[in-house]
């Protein structure tokens, strides 16, 4: 009796360890990873840099006096259009029309000196003449014995004073002439300076900036920087002035197509080109080790993308002003027609095991090599595919190779993707 309660127990045991494991397989079956999935596609693929920076006109001129002095007269005012050869401002020129004086002068001076010197070295011409006759006489005379040695002596020495005033007069009006032109030189310095009085605009636009009023004394260039009067843009012709980074720089190009974002036209994207590529990172002189290198890269707005903007109407008129700011899309590459599959579902892992690669064993111990997947479903389970990207947008890789256009891909959850799957793994597909 005793023998068959056992037994009792032991079959309802059972019983119950079968149901344990039924209910958790259940469990099981239905606590799969619940995933997204689509199949690859072929898209366009546009391989972008993007970049931000700063608008500003293609040509701009900085306007600075080459002479000191207080500004008299100033004819235009920020805002103004003007043309090539228009006057835009005076500074005083009685300082200048004064030495333009005193070189005058002086000129007048060293003109009248070498005159002078001329008329010297004539005289002295004469007296050479006949002091010259005097010792050829003398010699004669000498040979002939109707004169004494010391005569002959007296008409010798006359000959060689003559001859040293000769000299003499020669050198004068050589200096007078070297005087005459540094004189000559100092009236043509005077004139430019006076001239300089005038500044004229050197090429059409716009005055985009006036920092002088009429009456402020100004600093010119002569011997320092000077200060900077006003500008004048071509706001026909505006660009992108955008820092890009060392790692993108490499792939961007001289007339790469580029898309420009501008906060004041929020709903808007202008269409540029590149235009100019820098060679010399920014402040590179002044960089340290640890800071980011950038290079300048330059984009020409095309003035077909904002013609709507245009105000017909009004001549200096133009939807950009200097120092708005712009976000810049450079498209360096594209391919049409290419097998992609979203960013999201491409990973990688280091797990060779279940990669099915084997590692090369000469690597160092110290870093895992990575590789480049996405997982597919195979019949409600991850199955690893290993590919090969190409270019990529915001949305999609390329794949060169590893994957079939009929190939189910697991496209999410990113963390899913990323960390959680494993070749094999059972999942849930979400409906």
């Amino acid at each position: 009796m005793a023998s068959k309660k056992s037994n009792k127990k032991v079959w309802i045991l059972l019983g119950l360890i079968l149901v344990v494991v039924i209910v958790a397989l259940f469990f099981r079956e239905n606590d799969d990873l619940l995933v997204k999935t689509e199949t690859p596609s072929f898209k366009q693929i546009v391989s972008t840099v993007s970049a931000s920076g700063k608008i500003k006109p293609e040509s701009e001129v900085k306007i600075f006096s080459e002479v000191n002095g207080q500004v008299t007269e100033l004819l235009v005012k920020e805002g103004d259009r003007v043309k090539s050869g228009d006057l835009l401002l005076k500074v005083n020129p009685e300082i200048y029309r004064t030495a333009l004086q005193r070189a005058d002068a002086a000129l007048s001076s060293s003109r009248a000196s070498l005159a002078n010197s001329k008329a010297r070295k004539a005289q002295a011409d004469a007296q050479f003449l006949l002091a010259e006759n005097s010792l050829n006489r003398s010699k004669s005379l000498r040979n002939s014995g109707a004169i004494s040695e010391s005569e002959y002596e007296s008409a010798l020495s006359s000959f060689q004073v003559a001859e040293a005033e000769l000299k003499a007069a020669e050198q004068t009006v050589n200096s007078s002439r070297y005087s005459i032109s540094s004189s000559q030189a100092g009236k043509d310095e005077a004139t430019e300076n006076l001239s300089r009085t005038a500044i004229y605009a050197p090429q059409d636009g716009i005055v985009t900036a006036l920092t002088i009023e009429k009456g402020d004394v100004i600093l010119g260039t002569g011997m320092t920087k000077g200060d900077e009067l006003m500008r004048i843009s071509d706001l026909g012709v505006m660009e992108v002035d955008v820092d890009v980074n060392e790692s993108d720089i490499v792939r961007v190009n001289l007339a790469d197509t580029a898309l420009i974002e501008v906060d004041a036209y929020p709903e808007k994207k202008f269409k540029g080109i590149v235009t100019e590529i820098a060679n010399t990172a920014i402040n590179s002189s002044l960089m340290s080790t640890d800071q980011v290198t950038n290079f300048s890269v330059k984009i020409r707005i095309l003035e077909s993308s904002y013609r709507d903007l245009v105000n017909e109407e009004r001549s200096n008129f133009s939807p950009f002003r200097s120092g708005m700011s712009a976000n810049v899309e450079v498209q360096t590459d594209y391919i049409n027609d290419a097998l992609s599959v979203p960013i999201t579902s491409v990973t990688t892992r280091t797990d060779t095991i279940s990669v099915g690669k084997r590692r090369d064993t000469e690597k160092s111990e110290l870093s895992d090599e990575e590789f480049t997947l996405v997982f597919v479903n195979d019949n409600n389970k991850a199955s690893i595919r290993i590919v090969e990207l190409g270019l990529q947008d915001d949305e999609y890789y390329q794949i060169v190779s590893g994957l079939d256009k009929d190939d189910e891909i697991i496209s999410g959850p990113y963390d899913a993707v990323s960390k959680t799957l494993r070749n094999n793994m059972k999942i849930q597909v979400e409906e």
